[in-house]
């Protein structure tokens, strides 16, 4: 018998919806995120829907945080940049990407009455203060096209307003040391706080923004695979195994009948055997005993019970598993368990039955 297995946890993305704000889960640190900090990610096979993610301390050094690569797009063209060591974020909604991880992209900014959108979005450690711009969003074969995200530190807008923070040390991009955030939380758009102008004291500019131009969660915006998200650690093994061995089964049975034949009991007991595992031919470690009821009420119904106990190897693949080139699952037992069942069953013919059993 050949066996060839692998097995992994796959991190995977399948999709989101709702709409509503965040907050990311980073710590604090003193210096900028805008150099470039790459993750190498891990290389498995994934689904369509998959996309690999990297657990680890990051360029930030937080412990047990999420990143992931990201291809974003000028809309409707072949110009795409793919981002590595963006911070994935359960707790917020949108894509946030640093403008100095995108320099050759012209994206064009989402506009409110011909002037352009800004945002100002609050998070746990601090604030995000950027423009809003059109990008396709690919993450593995899955695409969202044409959605706003916010651009993070673009040199266009330095001046952070006192409605966003008033400083630099306020913004969250003072403090995180990724090329950006995903947000894959419960909702579809972000329900932050919008501007068509840099705010100030005499001019507040604040806008209720249409949620199609809201900041969007990308997964939502896929063609397919956008009704819920799935993150799962992976881990990846192989093993090709080739073993030979023989099974062996004994069965003994005894049926009789009682009560003018109303009452028929069956009794029975078996035992596996295999020539593989380390005590496979100890016939008593399967001892398998069983009974059976089976009372006529009428003509047409018959009332059955019966209880026994039940043995079977264990799957091959765990049979055949290697671990430094040794098998070291020699030693398992057999599956073994206990059935109890009670059954009602009804015979309008010779040739139809009926059955209604609990177990």
């Amino acid at each position: 018998m050949r066996i060839f297995a692998t097995s992994f946890l796959l991190l995977i993305l399948t999709a989101c919806g709702g709409g509503g704000g965040g907050g990311d889960s980073s710590s604090s640190s003193s210096s900028s995120s805008s150099s470039s900090q790459n993750t190498t990610l891990p290389s498995v096979n994934l689904a369509a829907n998959s996309v690999s993610i990297n657990v680890g301390a990051g360029p930030a050094k937080n412990a047990n945080t999420l990143y992931v690569s990201v291809t974003i797009c000028q809309p409707n063209t072949t110009t795409c940049v793919t981002v590595d060591n963006i911070q994935l974020d359960t707790g917020s909604t949108g894509l946030r990407v640093f403008a100095s991880a995108i320099p050759s992209l012209q994206l064009n900014a989402v506009t409110y009455n011909s002037a352009p959108i800004l945002e100002c979005a609050s998070f746990i450690s601090g604030s995000a203060w950027g423009p809003v711009k059109l990008a396709d969003v690919k993450m593995s074969s899955e695409v969202a096209s044409s959605i706003p995200i916010q651009i993070l530190a673009d040199p266009s807008y330095s001046a952070i307003p006192s409605a966003c923070g008033g400083s630099q040390g306020a913004q969250i991009t003072s403090t995180i040391k990724t090329n950006g955030i995903l947000g894959v939380g419960l909702f579809v758009n972000d329900s932050q706080n919008y501007y068509n102008c840099v705010p100030t004291t005499l001019n507040n500019c604040r806008i209720s923004l249409s949620s199609s131009l809201q900041v969007q969660n990308p997964v939502s915006a896929f063609k397919v695979d956008n009704n819920g998200v799935i993150v799962k650690p992976a881990e990846t093994f192989q093993y090709n195994s080739t073993i030979h061995f023989m099974k062996l089964g004994l069965f003994a049975q005894l049926g009789k009948r009682f009560m003018e034949n109303r009452l028929g009991v069956s009794a029975g007991i078996r035992s596996d055997m295999n020539s593989y595992t380390t005590d496979g031919w100890n016939a008593l470690s399967t001892i398998s005993p069983r009974i059976s009821f089976s009372y006529v009420l009428s003509e047409t119904f018959n009332l059955n019970a019966s209880i026994g106990q039940y043995s079977k190897i264990p799957p091959y693949t765990l049979l055949g598993f290697q671990s430094n080139g040794q098998l070291i699952n020699k030693s398992a037992k057999y599956i073994q368990n206990t059935h109890y069942v009670l059954g009602l069953e009804h015979l309008p013919s010779s040739a139809t039955r009926f059955t209604l059993e609990a177990f």
